[in-house]
């Protein structure tokens, strides 16, 4: 009672504004629950009206070995060098990648983008990322792609 004055009122609110009250201090010192005013609710809205909701930022960093780019083409060296010279892009669960610098497929991608449910585990243990290359048929072949597995979409949809 050597700040606070009886009549006083203090507004409790979270970072949000989402949980709030008001209350008022009596003659014995005491707080008692009172309705929000007006200006107490222009404030808890205000701070709800700036926040955002929250995500958890995951990012998957991973990389492609050499089988895993022999399955792409018979020149796996040649089909790194695409991804870092541009002539191919990569994506993971169809999320675009940030490929590191330097040697290798090495990457990083915000797990938040991808297809729900892409990634598994195996015993290794490794995970198990969907690794996607797109690049024109032009380069595909350049880079020693497996050219005579290629298959028309409309076929495989049963069109």
């Amino acid at each position: 009672m050597t700040v606070a004055t009886p009549g006083m009122t203090l507004l409790i609110t979270d970072t949000t504004g989402t949980t709030r009250c008001m209350f008022q201090l009596d003659t014995n010192g005491r707080f008692h629950s009172i309705p929000l005013s007006e200006n107490g609710l222009a404030l808890v809205t205000l701070i709800e009206n700036t926040c955002e909701d929250s995500n958890v930022s995951v990012l998957y960093i991973g990389g492609t070995g050499g089988s895993a780019r022999g399955g792409v083409t018979r020149k796996p060296i040649e089909l790194t060098k695409a991804i870092h010279d541009g002539k191919a892009h990569l994506t993971i669960g169809g999320a675009n990648a940030f490929v590191m610098p330097g040697g290798g497929i090495n990457f990083m991608v915000d797990t938040g983008k991808v297809v729900p449910n892409s990634f598994t585990w195996v015993p290794t243990p490794a995970t198990v990322a969907p690794v996607e290359y797109t690049m024109t048929k032009t380069d595909y072949e350049a880079i020693g792609g497996h050219m005579d597995a290629i298959q028309n979409l409309d076929d495989l949809k049963g069109a």
